[in-house]
């Protein structure tokens, strides 16, 4: 069992680092002197409409040519979203601290409030962090599934006009998504970074 465990832990780092680039992206940023947050500000916007843009226009697709959209859509979207997280920790001199499990809180926001304390916990100045590759593992096949059906959901539409509105609907959700994780990221790494084996109740 514990052999299981630990091919699926490995399996989704590295997964992880090949979705958003967690290994092989250096950010060209550095720990700013003042207050970062007119650059954070901008590094979101600027991948925010990145992100939107792309997701619009590899949405437009549909039938079997829409299916071919679909991997490099999320790699993409993804990936943008993992450099901005790197970005916003180079400038507050954390990106060395870019963990797998800080990568999946910031980009992989998940409805059960549960599993977001079970990896990262606020306990006021201070953000504690645990190893979750499991979570981490079932979190990713969760939003890559939604992802995958959300896209799909009108590529069968026998109006031909639909998947137009699908693919504004889609950008606009990408853009969001993308805000969502940079404000997160920018919220996480102003404060103190600690990491521990488990937290304490």
């Amino acid at each position: 069992m514990e052999n299981h465990i630990s091919v699926a832990e490995i399996f989704s780092e590295r997964f992880l680092s090949l979705l958003t680039d967690l290994s092989g992206y250096r950010s060209p940023f550095g720990k700013t002197v003042g207050d970062p947050s007119d650059l954070v500000q901008e590094c979101i916007q600027k991948a925010s409409i990145r992100s939107g843009t792309i997701s619009f226009g590899l949405s437009i697709p549909k039938g079997n040519f829409g299916y071919l959209t679909l991997l490099p859509e999320m790699i993409l979207f993804y990936r943008i979203q993992g450099h901005l997280v790197k970005d916003i920790a180079a400038l507050y001199g954390k990106e060395s601290l870019v963990s797998p499990e800080i990568m999946s809180y910031c980009i992989f926001p998940d409805k059960n409030h549960a599993l977001i304390r079970s990896i990262v916990r606020d306990v006021g100045s201070r953000v504690l962090v645990r190893p979750a590759s499991l979570e981490i593992f079932r979190s990713i096949g969760f939003h890559l599934g939604w992802r995958l059906f959300h896209k799909n959901g009108n590529s069968h539409s026998k109006y031909a006009w639909l998947p137009y509105i699908g693919a504004i609907l889609n950008g606009g959700i990408s853009f969001l998504d993308t805000k969502t994780a940079g404000r997160k990221a920018s919220e996480l790494f102003q404060k103190e970074l600690e990491f521990m084996d488990r937290f304490e109740e």
